[in-house]
This record gives C-alpha cells, sequence and structure tokens, in this order.
C-alpha cells in the first residue's frame, strides 16, 4: 500500500537507485562490523554462535529421529512428513552460522 501510494502521487521509489551516500555507508557499516568490536565482544559473540549452533544440531536431530520413529511406527504419517519439512529448512540456517563462525575467528586470528 505504502508503495502503491508514491506510485499515484508519481513518485516510484522501487526503481529509485540508492544515493551515493547510502552506497557508501552501507558499504561502511559491512566493512567495519568487527573491526570496531574488542577482542571481548568477537569471544562473545563467538561463543553466543557455537552455543546456538550446538543446540540447532541437536534440536534437529531430535526432530528428524522421532520424525523418522514416527514414519516407521505409525499410520497416520502427514504430522511426521511436516515435522520432517520443518527440520529440513531450519537446518538451512546452519551454513549462515558457521560463516558468521569462520569470519569472527577470522578476525580474532588477524588481530593475534
Amino acid at each position: 500500500m505504502f508503495l502503491a501510494i508514491f506510485i499515484l502521487n508519481g513518485q516510484n521509489l522501487a526503481n529509485q537507485p540508492a544515493t551515493g551516500h547510502t552506497q557508501y555507508r552501507w558499504q561502511q557499516a559491512k566493512n567495519n562490523d568487527m573491526k570496531n568490536k574488542t577482542n571481548e565482544q568477537l569471544e562473545s559473540n563467538l561463543n553466543l554462535l557455537k552455543g546456538i549452533t550446538i543446540a540447532l544440531i541437536f534440536v534437529l536431530t531430535l526432530l528428524i529421529v522421532i520424525s523418522i520413529y514416527g514414519l516407521i511406527m505409525k499410520e497416520n504419517n502427514s504430522t511426521f512428513v511436516a515435522s520432517i519439512t520443518v527440520a529440513i529448512s531450519c537446518s538451512a540456517i546452519l551454513p549462515l552460522l558457521l560463516i558468521n563462525m569462520n569470519k569472527i575467528k577470522k578476525e580474532l586470528n588477524s588481530r593475534k
């Protein structure tokens, strides 16, 4: 609706290019995100990501095991098929967590 209002006014914001200042600020924030943090902050973020990753792996493994057991032993399979789908779709978060952990490790190693 917000976009429709601007289109009706003759201002199509969806096709407007970002200004140079906005692009610069975005690039600067992206590059300096870890450089502005202290070693203690990076280590705490790394430990937090490790804990989240371990917990997510545990929960997803448990969900898959319970779903497979339900598919084999129960007659009504729809619930267990849905839970396997949820587990597989939630596992897409794991590579993102691992990539962020590697970035933090590289930054910590570059400071030593």
